[in-house]
Protein backbone atom coordinates (compact mmCIF):
# COMPACT_ATOMS: atom_id res chain seq x y z
CA UNK A 1 0.00 0.00 0.00
CA UNK A 2 1.31 3.43 -0.90
CA UNK A 3 0.47 6.79 0.58
CA UNK A 4 -1.91 8.99 -1.41
CA UNK A 5 1.00 11.29 -2.18
CA UNK A 6 4.69 10.79 -1.50
CA UNK A 7 4.67 14.13 0.34
CA UNK A 8 2.68 12.45 3.11
CA UNK A 9 4.87 9.34 3.38
CA UNK A 10 7.57 9.82 5.98
CA UNK A 11 10.58 7.80 7.04
CA UNK A 12 13.43 8.15 9.51
CA UNK A 13 15.81 9.22 6.74
CA UNK A 14 13.34 11.86 5.59
CA UNK A 15 12.95 13.34 9.07
CA UNK A 16 16.70 13.17 9.65
CA UNK A 17 17.45 15.03 6.41
CA UNK A 18 15.04 17.83 7.35
CA UNK A 19 16.84 18.23 10.68
CA UNK A 20 20.24 18.36 9.01
CA UNK A 21 19.29 20.76 6.22
CA UNK A 22 15.76 21.81 5.15
CA UNK A 23 17.14 22.96 1.78
CA UNK A 24 18.43 19.47 0.97
CA UNK A 25 15.05 18.12 2.12
CA UNK A 26 13.31 20.46 -0.32
CA UNK A 27 15.55 19.36 -3.20
CA UNK A 28 14.97 15.66 -2.52
CA UNK A 29 11.36 15.34 -1.41
CA UNK A 30 9.53 18.39 -2.70
CA UNK A 31 11.36 19.28 -5.91
CA UNK A 32 12.16 15.61 -6.65
CA UNK A 33 15.73 16.43 -7.68
CA UNK A 34 18.16 13.56 -8.07
CA UNK A 35 21.39 13.90 -6.13
CA UNK A 36 24.29 14.64 -8.47
CA UNK A 37 26.61 12.18 -6.77
CA UNK A 38 26.80 9.56 -4.04
CA UNK A 39 29.61 9.53 -1.51
CA UNK A 40 31.99 6.66 -1.04
CA UNK A 41 30.70 6.34 2.53
CA UNK A 42 27.17 5.77 1.21
CA UNK A 43 28.45 3.24 -1.30
CA UNK A 44 30.40 1.44 1.43
CA UNK A 45 27.33 1.23 3.66
CA UNK A 46 25.06 -0.07 0.89
CA UNK A 47 27.62 -2.68 -0.18
CA UNK A 48 28.07 -3.98 3.36
CA UNK A 49 24.30 -4.13 3.89
CA UNK A 50 23.84 -6.06 0.63
CA UNK A 51 26.54 -8.59 1.56
CA UNK A 52 25.11 -9.20 5.04
CA UNK A 53 21.57 -9.49 3.69
CA UNK A 54 22.74 -12.09 1.18
CA UNK A 55 24.68 -14.01 3.84
CA UNK A 56 21.80 -14.14 6.31
CA UNK A 57 19.37 -15.17 3.58
CA UNK A 58 21.56 -18.13 2.65
CA UNK A 59 22.23 -18.96 6.30
CA UNK A 60 18.52 -18.95 7.10
CA UNK A 61 18.00 -21.58 4.38
CA UNK A 62 20.21 -23.90 6.42
CA UNK A 63 23.45 -23.46 4.50
CA UNK A 64 26.70 -22.52 6.20
CA UNK A 65 28.41 -19.26 5.26
CA UNK A 66 32.16 -18.99 4.77
CA UNK A 67 34.18 -15.81 5.05
CA UNK A 68 35.08 -16.17 1.37
CA UNK A 69 31.39 -16.23 0.45
CA UNK A 70 30.80 -13.05 2.46
CA UNK A 71 33.74 -11.34 0.75
CA UNK A 72 32.45 -12.37 -2.69
CA UNK A 73 28.97 -11.04 -1.90
CA UNK A 74 30.54 -7.76 -0.86
CA UNK A 75 32.69 -7.53 -3.99
CA UNK A 76 29.61 -8.06 -6.16
CA UNK A 77 27.75 -5.27 -4.40
CA UNK A 78 30.81 -2.98 -4.41
CA UNK A 79 31.17 -3.36 -8.19
CA UNK A 80 27.54 -2.37 -8.82
CA UNK A 81 27.53 1.43 -8.74
CA UNK A 82 24.11 1.60 -10.47
CA UNK A 83 25.45 4.21 -12.87
CA UNK A 84 25.91 6.81 -10.13
CA UNK A 85 28.94 9.04 -9.70
CA UNK A 86 30.65 8.01 -6.46
CA UNK A 87 32.71 10.75 -4.87
CA UNK A 88 35.56 10.48 -2.36
CA UNK A 89 35.44 13.64 -0.24
CA UNK A 90 38.39 13.10 2.10
CA UNK A 91 41.43 14.02 0.02
CA UNK A 92 43.86 11.84 2.01
CA UNK A 93 41.88 8.68 1.20
CA UNK A 94 40.95 6.82 -1.99
CA UNK A 95 38.41 4.16 -2.93
CA UNK A 96 40.87 1.34 -2.19
CA UNK A 97 41.18 2.58 1.39
CA UNK A 98 37.41 2.33 1.82
CA UNK A 99 37.31 -1.07 0.16
CA UNK A 100 39.94 -2.47 2.52
CA UNK A 101 38.19 -0.84 5.48
CA UNK A 102 34.96 -2.61 4.49
CA UNK A 103 36.72 -5.97 4.18
CA UNK A 104 38.13 -5.52 7.67
CA UNK A 105 34.69 -4.70 9.14
CA UNK A 106 33.09 -7.72 7.49
CA UNK A 107 35.89 -10.06 8.56
CA UNK A 108 35.58 -8.95 12.18
CA UNK A 109 31.79 -9.27 12.13
CA UNK A 110 31.99 -12.72 10.60
CA UNK A 111 34.26 -14.04 13.36
CA UNK A 112 32.53 -12.19 16.20
CA UNK A 113 28.88 -12.80 15.24
CA UNK A 114 27.91 -14.25 11.88
CA UNK A 115 29.73 -17.59 11.92
CA UNK A 116 28.07 -18.66 15.18
CA UNK A 117 24.76 -16.82 14.79
CA UNK A 118 22.01 -19.44 15.10
CA UNK A 119 19.14 -17.04 15.70
CA UNK A 120 16.16 -17.41 13.40
CA UNK A 121 15.82 -14.69 10.75
CA UNK A 122 12.25 -13.39 10.61
CA UNK A 123 12.82 -10.59 8.10
CA UNK A 124 15.62 -9.07 6.00
CA UNK A 125 15.35 -5.56 4.60
CA UNK A 126 11.80 -5.81 5.93
CA UNK A 127 9.57 -3.09 4.47
CA UNK A 128 6.90 -1.72 6.80
CA UNK A 129 4.22 0.97 6.95
CA UNK A 130 2.48 2.54 9.93
CA UNK A 131 -0.67 4.60 9.47
CA UNK A 132 -0.49 7.66 11.71
CA UNK A 133 -3.85 8.97 10.53
CA UNK A 134 -5.94 8.95 7.36
CA UNK A 135 -3.28 10.79 5.36
CA UNK A 136 0.19 10.32 6.91
CA UNK A 137 2.16 7.09 6.62
CA UNK A 138 5.46 6.31 8.30
CA UNK A 139 7.48 3.70 6.46
CA UNK A 140 10.93 2.19 6.25
CA UNK A 141 13.13 -0.88 5.97
CA UNK A 142 14.49 -2.90 8.89
CA UNK A 143 17.91 -4.46 8.20
CA UNK A 144 17.18 -7.65 10.13
CA UNK A 145 14.47 -8.99 12.41
CA UNK A 146 15.41 -12.17 14.24
CA UNK A 147 14.26 -14.40 17.06
CA UNK A 148 16.74 -15.32 19.79
CA UNK A 149 17.01 -18.77 21.34
CA UNK A 150 14.80 -17.58 24.22
CA UNK A 151 12.11 -16.55 21.72
CA UNK A 152 12.62 -12.80 22.09
CA UNK A 153 12.36 -10.72 18.94
CA UNK A 154 15.37 -8.56 18.03
CA UNK A 155 15.62 -5.65 15.59
CA UNK A 156 19.14 -5.16 14.23
CA UNK A 157 20.48 -2.22 12.25
CA UNK A 158 23.96 -2.48 10.74
CA UNK A 159 26.07 0.68 11.08
CA UNK A 160 29.36 1.29 9.28
CA UNK A 161 29.88 4.88 10.42
CA UNK A 162 31.88 6.26 13.32
CA UNK A 163 29.08 7.89 15.33
CA UNK A 164 26.59 5.45 16.87
CA UNK A 165 23.73 6.41 19.19
CA UNK A 166 22.65 4.43 22.19
CA UNK A 167 19.84 2.18 20.86
CA UNK A 168 17.22 3.29 23.39
CA UNK A 169 17.89 6.96 22.54
CA UNK A 170 17.69 6.41 18.78
CA UNK A 171 14.42 7.21 17.06
CA UNK A 172 15.31 5.11 14.04
CA UNK A 173 15.41 1.86 16.00
CA UNK A 174 12.53 2.89 18.24
CA UNK A 175 10.34 3.66 15.21
CA UNK A 176 11.09 0.22 13.76
CA UNK A 177 9.90 -1.28 17.04
CA UNK A 178 6.49 0.39 16.60
CA UNK A 179 5.74 -1.79 13.60
CA UNK A 180 7.10 -4.92 15.29
CA UNK A 181 4.95 -4.38 18.37
CA UNK A 182 1.89 -4.03 16.13
CA UNK A 183 2.75 -6.97 13.88
CA UNK A 184 4.12 -9.60 16.26
CA UNK A 185 2.14 -8.66 19.38
CA UNK A 186 5.20 -8.80 21.62
CA UNK A 187 5.35 -7.14 25.03
CA UNK A 188 9.13 -6.62 24.91
CA UNK A 189 11.59 -6.37 22.01
CA UNK A 190 15.36 -6.10 21.80
CA UNK A 191 16.76 -3.34 19.58
CA UNK A 192 20.40 -3.37 18.53
CA UNK A 193 23.03 -1.59 16.50
CA UNK A 194 25.84 -3.68 15.07
CA UNK A 195 28.60 -1.06 15.20
CA UNK A 196 30.77 -2.64 12.51
CA UNK A 197 33.53 -0.03 12.59
CA UNK A 198 33.91 -0.51 16.35
CA UNK A 199 33.40 -4.30 16.23
CA UNK A 200 30.75 -4.38 18.92
CA UNK A 201 27.01 -4.74 19.51
CA UNK A 202 24.97 -2.06 21.29
CA UNK A 203 21.53 -3.16 22.43
CA UNK A 204 18.66 -2.51 24.78
CA UNK A 205 15.10 -3.64 25.48
CA UNK A 206 11.90 -1.75 24.68
CA UNK A 207 8.58 -2.44 26.36
CA UNK A 208 5.24 -2.13 24.61
CA UNK A 209 4.21 0.44 27.23
CA UNK A 210 6.76 2.83 25.62
CA UNK A 211 4.94 2.83 22.26
CA UNK A 212 2.73 5.91 22.94
CA UNK A 213 5.80 8.03 23.81
CA UNK A 214 7.69 6.94 20.68
CA UNK A 215 4.67 7.65 18.49
CA UNK A 216 4.24 11.05 20.15
CA UNK A 217 7.83 12.01 19.35
CA UNK A 218 7.49 10.87 15.73
CA UNK A 219 4.19 12.72 15.33
CA UNK A 220 5.80 15.90 16.64
CA UNK A 221 8.67 15.59 14.12
CA UNK A 222 6.31 14.90 11.22
CA UNK A 223 3.97 17.79 12.08
CA UNK A 224 6.93 20.17 12.28
CA UNK A 225 7.85 19.25 8.70
CA UNK A 226 4.25 19.48 7.47
CA UNK A 227 3.95 22.99 8.91
CA UNK A 228 7.19 24.18 7.32
CA UNK A 229 6.81 26.92 4.71
CA UNK A 230 10.47 27.93 4.33
CA UNK A 231 13.33 25.58 3.66
CA UNK A 232 16.50 27.39 4.60
CA UNK A 233 19.93 25.86 4.12
CA UNK A 234 22.06 25.03 7.13
CA UNK A 235 25.57 25.47 5.71
CA UNK A 236 28.23 23.41 7.46
CA UNK A 237 31.19 21.21 6.71
CA UNK A 238 28.64 18.48 5.87
CA UNK A 239 27.83 20.37 2.65
CA UNK A 240 30.82 18.61 1.07
CA UNK A 241 29.01 15.27 1.44
CA UNK A 242 25.67 16.52 0.10
CA UNK A 243 24.67 15.33 -3.37
CA UNK A 244 22.94 18.68 -3.96
CA UNK A 245 26.15 20.65 -3.36
CA UNK A 246 26.67 21.57 -7.04
CA UNK A 247 23.20 23.16 -7.35
CA UNK A 248 22.93 24.75 -3.89
CA UNK A 249 23.95 28.38 -3.55
CA UNK A 250 24.80 27.86 0.10
CA UNK A 251 27.15 24.92 -0.33
CA UNK A 252 30.89 24.87 -0.91
CA UNK A 253 30.55 26.19 -4.44
CA UNK A 254 29.38 29.50 -2.94
CA UNK A 255 32.00 29.45 -0.22
CA UNK A 256 29.42 30.37 2.41
CA UNK A 257 29.56 27.18 4.42
CA UNK A 258 33.09 27.95 5.63
CA UNK A 259 31.82 30.63 7.96
CA UNK A 260 29.73 27.99 9.70
CA UNK A 261 32.15 25.10 9.83
CA UNK A 262 34.30 26.85 12.44
CA UNK A 263 31.37 28.37 14.33
CA UNK A 264 30.75 27.54 17.97
CA UNK A 265 27.00 27.84 17.41
CA UNK A 266 24.68 24.92 16.69
CA UNK A 267 23.25 25.15 13.13
CA UNK A 268 20.03 23.46 14.27
CA UNK A 269 19.01 25.47 17.31
CA UNK A 270 21.57 28.26 17.74
CA UNK A 271 22.86 26.86 21.04
CA UNK A 272 26.54 26.66 21.95
CA UNK A 273 28.70 23.80 20.71
CA UNK A 274 31.28 22.04 22.84
CA UNK A 275 33.75 19.20 22.48
CA UNK A 276 32.81 16.04 24.34
CA UNK A 277 34.36 12.67 24.97
CA UNK A 278 32.33 9.61 24.00
CA UNK A 279 32.96 5.91 23.98
CA UNK A 280 34.37 6.26 20.47
CA UNK A 281 36.49 9.35 21.05
CA UNK A 282 35.91 13.10 20.97
CA UNK A 283 33.10 14.77 19.02
CA UNK A 284 31.30 18.11 18.79
CA UNK A 285 27.81 18.36 20.32
CA UNK A 286 25.17 20.94 21.19
CA UNK A 287 24.98 22.01 24.83
CA UNK A 288 21.17 21.94 24.55
CA UNK A 289 21.15 18.13 24.62
CA UNK A 290 18.76 16.31 24.96
CA UNK A 291 16.38 18.88 23.46
CA UNK A 292 18.79 19.20 20.51
CA UNK A 293 20.78 16.18 19.33
CA UNK A 294 23.09 17.87 16.82
CA UNK A 295 26.57 16.30 16.62
CA UNK A 296 29.47 16.25 14.20
CA UNK A 297 32.98 14.88 14.24
CA UNK A 298 35.08 18.05 13.82
CA UNK A 299 35.06 21.78 14.49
Amino acid sequence: MEAKTDNLAFSYSRISLFEKCPKAYQFKYLLKQDELFSTIEQHLGKSIHAALEDAYRIKNDGDSISLDYLKTAFETAWSASEGKTIKVIKSHLNSKDYYLDSQNMLRNYYHRVLAADYSETVGLEQYFEINFDSSVIYRGYVDRISKNSDGMLRITDFKSGKRINEPLDDMQLCSYALWCFETFEENEIEIAFEALRHDRTLWGKLKKSQVPLIKKRLTKDINRILRATRFEAIPSILCEWCGYNPICNYAKAGGRYKAYSNSNKCPWCGGDLEEREGRYGSFIACTEFSTCRYTREYW
